[in-house]
């Protein structure tokens, strides 16, 4: 079975074309996405993460659209951004419950 099912997303950030037509498919495991900056790494991440809006295509997670049904979907990835949003006033158990 397919893990993450990626499917034609586009992704633009105001005139910006930052994913044209971008699909792919992970089974299970630990991915990392390699390329030169400027490439979409982030975005595609963040897509599949929930946090950038796709303005085409469609995210599945297991047999769940992201679209559709996000927080069924969210629960089953992991994501660690490269720069973690960390806020000093709060405790580690009240940053994950965010």
């Amino acid at each position: 079975m397919d893990r993450v099912r990626i499917e034609n997303i586009t992704v633009r950030y105001k005139n910006k074309l930052a994913l044209d037509g971008f699909s792919r498919t992970f089974g299970y495991g630990c991915y990392r996405l390699n390329g030169p900056n400027g490439a979409g790494k982030t975005t595609i991440m963040q897509s599949v993460a929930g946090i950038v809006p796709l303005d085409q295509g469609h995210i599945k997670v297991g047999n769940i659209d992201l679209e559709q049904n996000p927080m069924k979907a969210k629960r089953l990835i992991s994501y660690m951004p490269d720069k973690p949003m960390v806020y000093p006033f709060m405790t580690g158990k009240e940053l994950l419950n965010i």
